[in-house]
């Protein structure tokens, strides 16, 4: 095994897990992960192409674990994101007044229906 390829296994293989692997170590700590969290972590373990495949498989069958319990809802995740989406459009001073307006009523929008 070459010196390059022996650092990434036994240095830099653990931080291409993401936020799934880092999950079960804030668990182990007493810490309850947030599976919205640990669902990014595991998506993006999917798509990282340094990710073995017999990791993939079990990054896949926990990602159907936590979709089939109810602990992660797809639903509110997108409203997450519309909301993150038009936050970010209110900030960023290349959007026209127009955008930022329609941005204010649809995170007003937002806002009702959560209450």
């Amino acid at each position: 095994m070459s010196l390059v390829r022996r650092h990434l296994t036994q240095h830099l293989r653990p931080a291409l897990y993401g936020a799934a692997r880092a999950a079960g170590t804030h668990a182990a700590k007493g810490a309850e992960a947030d599976p919205a969290d640990v669902a990014r972590g595991l998506k993006g373990a999917l798509h990282n192409a340094n990710v073995s495949p017999q990791a993939k498989r079990a990054d896949r069958a926990k990602l159907k674990e936590l979709e089939e319990s109810g602990a992660i809802d797809p639903e509110e995740a997108h409203l997450r994101n519309v909301e993150r989406g038009h936050k970010a459009n209110l900030s960023n001073p290349n959007t026209s007044k127009e955008a930022k307006k329609h941005s204010r009523e649809v995170l007003k929008d937002l806002e009702s229906k959560t209450r």
